[in-house]
């Protein structure tokens, strides 16, 4: 298990030329794996004080923040808050960097999220808890399912994110995983009546027929909220 831990950067860092982790397990026996209570991001304790920093100088090189692959019979992901991060890509290129929050993948059960354990990614008040920003392309996504199990995507937590590359794509959650997974109420946009930030695009950027069919069936799909 990795529980009750925060992960933050203490100084500066020098620009990524490969792809990095805040937590990164692989492993193919020896029971599930637990990731919950952990903080990530920012440059103090609990995600806090300045923005976690990171420039990518090389096309490509992802800064994931839970990486997990596993093959036993199940793990979990929950109650993890993912916030306060900048990040830049800052080389001209024909190929994209981004972030990803959680990615997993393997044979292995997920519970990614549950009731009263949801992830938080972002933030649920204000703006700009995440920023990705970059002269070219540059990718966002909070949850990526590339698992081969039955997974469960439920009661996560996503706003104040907000895109101002060129171009690249938004995805709050990404399902490459073909088995019937259960992905309901989760939560996309802010709560703060006063200052609600949904995810935010560019405002060159429009919305594909691909990015409204996304929308719509997260909608449809058991209960999501955005």
């Amino acid at each position: 298990s990795i529980t009750n831990n925060s992960i933050y950067q203490t100084s500066t860092w020098g620009d990524l030329s490969v792809a990095s982790y805040g937590i990164y397990l692989s492993h193919t026996s020896n029971g599930g794996m637990t990731i919950t209570g952990n903080y990530i991001g920012g440059q103090a304790s609990l995600c806090g004080g300045s923005a976690m920093n990171i420039t990518s100088i090389a096309m490509g090189n992802n800064f994931t923040v839970i990486k997990v692959s596993s093959y036993s019979s199940s793990s979990s992901i929950n109650n993890n808050i993912i916030q306060n991060i900048l990040f830049t890509q800052s080389t001209a290129g024909n190929s994209t960097s981004g972030i990803t929050c959680i990615d997993y993948s393997g044979s292995s059960t997920y519970t990614i999220g549950a009731s009263g354990n949801g992830n938080l990614i972002g933030s649920i008040t204000g703006t700009s808890s995440i920023t990705i920003t970059g002269v070219v392309q540059a990718n966002f996504t909070g949850i990526s399912d590339s698992g081969t199990g039955l997974n469960t995507i439920a009661y996560n937590q996503f706003g104040a994110i907000t895109m101002t590359a060129l171009s690249g794509r938004m995805n709050m959650i990404k399902s490459s995983n073909n088995q019937t997974n259960t992905i309901q109420y989760n939560t996309i946009g802010s709560t703060d009546l006063n200052n609600k930030q949904a995810p935010q695009m560019p405002n060159s950027r429009e919305l594909s027929c691909r990015d409204l069919a996304q929308i719509i069936a997260l909608i449809i799909r058991f209960s999501n909220f955005i």
